[in-house]
C-alpha cells in the first residue's frame, strides 16, 4: 500500500482564538489578584504577582502571532516527507526582497506525533535533528486534506512501528 498526498496547512484560527481567550482569562485573574478580590496578600506581592500574569499573557499572544507560519507537507508514495515553512520576511519597514521564504528539507515522523479524529500534533524531526511541532485542526485545511493527511500519518506511523521490532 502506497500512500502520497501534499498538504498545506495553514495556521489554525480556532487555536489562536482558544489562545487569545486563555490570555484573557489569564489577564482576568491578574486583575483580580492585584486588585485583593482574591487572596490574602500585601499590596505589594498583589501589584507584583499581577503584573507578572499581565507580561505572561501579553509575551505569550505577541509570541503565537509572530510565529503564525503556513507550512508544506508533501508525503510520497514510499513514505518520504518532505517539509516546507513559508515564513513571512516583513520586518515592518519597506524592502525590495521577497515576502516570504520558502525552506525545504526532508524529515521524518517522530515516535510522539499525536493522531487523533480531530487532532493531529505532527512532531517532524528534520535532518539537522532539530525537530518541528506543527499543531493541525480541521479548520487549518479542507476537510479530505485533513482526512487524507491523518491517514498518511497513521500508516507512516504504523509502518515506523513495525519496523522496528
Amino acid at each position: 500500500m502506497s500512500i502520497a498526498i501534499y498538504a498545506v496547512v495553514k495556521p489554525s484560527k480556532a487555536l489562536f482564538a482558544l489562545i487569545c481567550a486563555t490570555c484573557l482569562g489569564t489577564v482576568g485573574v491578574a486583575g483580580a489578584i492585584a486588585f485583593g478580590v482574591v487572596g490574602e496578600l500585601s499590596a505589594i506581592c498583589r501589584i507584583l504577582l499581577g503584573s507578572g500574569c499581565i507580561f505572561i499573557a501579553f509575551s505569550v499572544l505577541y509570541q503565537q502571532a509572530r510565529k503564525r507560519s503556513e507550512f508544506h507537507i508533501h508525503i510520497s508514495g514510499a513514505g518520504q516527507i518532505r517539509f516546507a515553512e513559508l515564513k513571512s520576511t516583513r520586518t515592518g519597514r519597506k524592502s525590495n526582497g521577497p515576502l516570504f521564504t520558502k525552506t525545504e528539507t526532508e524529515a521524518r515522523l517522530s515516535a510522539a506525533t499525536t493522531i487523533w479524529p480531530w487532532l493531529l500534533v505532527l512532531r517532524l524531526q528534520l535532518d539537522n535533528q532539530a525537530v518541528v511541532t506543527i499543531p493541525v485542526l480541521p479548520d487549518c485545511m479542507p476537510a479530505d486534506t485533513f482526512r487524507a493527511l491523518s491517514v498518511a500519518c497513521r500508516w507512516l506511523a504504523a509502518r515506523d512501528h513495525s519496523l522496528e521490532y
